[in-house]
């Protein structure tokens, strides 16, 4: 990470039905061995936001090695 943000907000839309390939993807994705180290929590978005087509994703804090 070079930056200090930690939230992101990622729009997958919700697909046919609400069973977009890329919507039921992204849980997938982010409990894989190479992402799941670095995302502390996600969550669906809030409505105003875009609801169950978007997702929340907050990121661990970056470790500091000295």
């Amino acid at each position: 990470f070079t930056s200090n943000k930690r939230n992101i907000m990622v729009i997958s839309g919700k697909g046919e039905h609400g069973k977009g390939k890329i919507k039921l993807s992204i849980p997938v994705w982010i409990a894989s061995s190479n992402l799941s180290s670095l995302i502390y929590f996600y969550s669906s978005a809030a409505l105003k936001d875009g609801g169950d087509g978007a997702y929340y994703i907050r990121l661990r804090k970056k470790e500091i090695v000295s």
